[in-house]
């Protein structure tokens, strides 16, 4: 009986893991797609504002990345560049789950974005908030897929590895 509860905890367990993993990948994506869409919406907003950037970025940010928005916002009111803003965001990353979700190559990217908030004019703001934001669209077309498989392959491999414990286990 009790090799038996054993097995059934080990496949719900390896099964539990491999769900989990899969659903840190699906929020990654899910975070992309909202850092881009908030993105475009700072975009636009720059190009029809002529306001200060912390103004700017007041009521940024869906629901996984308001809190980011947010950070950036007191850190460039508070008399920090948008680039030291993003810098100590990333230094205290582990305040802010949808920076600790990206990858190097993603952080890189939005990290541009920021970066080039409040360094130029209008126009040549405009334009490097443009090519970020097409880089990340770029990234997340290509990394769709990816996301996908990876996370069918979690999930599978969690369903064999518990099965195959539960029956070492029997």
């Amino acid at each position: 009986m009790l090799k038996c509860i054993g097995a059934a905890m080990a496949f719900c367990l390896s099964t539990a893991i491999g769900i989990m993993l899969c659903e840190r990948e699906k929020a990654r994506l899910k975070t992309l797609g909202e850092l881009c869409d908030d993105m475009n919406a700072v975009r636009f907003k720059l190009r029809f504002a002529a306001v200060p950037l912390g103004e700017l970025l007041e009521g940024m940010g869906s629901e996984s990345t308001k809190q980011l928005w947010a950070a950036m916002r007191e850190g460039i009111c508070g008399g920090r560049s948008a680039a030291e803003s993003w810098d100590e965001l990333q230094k205290r990353g582990e305040a802010y789950a949808c920076i600790n979700g990206l990858n190097a190559d993603e952080k890189s990217i939005v990290g541009e974005f920021m970066c080039g908030l409040g360094t130029s004019d209008k126009d040549t703001q405009l334009d490097r908030a443009e090519i970020s934001i097409n880089k990340l669209r770029e990234h997340i077309r290509t990394v769709t897929p990816q996301i996908n498989t990876s996370g069918k392959l979690y999930v599978s491999l969690g369903i064999t590895l518990g099965l195959a414990g539960a029956l070492m286990l029997i």
